[in-house]
């Protein structure tokens, strides 16, 4: 399995276990972490640069799902308008997501997941 999601409370509908069959992994986008860093430039040609860390929050998951079915199709829609929250498993562990967006790219679809914490 490379991602679990799953409604909150319990749903006939609400879950989806994908697999290397099912995401196309030229284009999924699973493991980028950044840290919270800005750097602003200085009238000296310096510049000031501030690090608050690493947060799971600011990772962006991005599923692109190969020719899905409609089922899967039909659960992903379920998922993103139903439950403002879904849990999200992934290899590192499990979290609290928002599905933001599920667009439509030739047979393809890709699903957005922002992270809000770690589960």
């Amino acid at each position: 399995m490379i991602v679990g999601i799953a409604a909150p409370y319990y749903d006939l509908d609400g879950a989806l276990l994908l697999d290397e069959r099912d995401v196309d992994l030229s284009t999924t986008r699973l493991e980028d972490v950044t840290r919270r860093v800005t750097r602003t430039a200085t009238l000296d040609g310096g510049s000031f640069t501030t690090d608050l860390g690493y947060s799971d929050s600011d990772r962006d998951i991005i599923i692109t799902l190969k020719s899905p079915s409609e089922s899967r199709i039909a659960t992903v829609h379920n998922l993103l308008k139903n439950y403002s929250m879904v849990f999200l498993s992934l290899s590192d562990g499990c979290f609290n997501a928002v599905l933001s967006e599920f667009k439509q790219t030739g047979s393809n679809y890709t699903l957005t997941a922002k992270i809000k914490n770690r589960a």
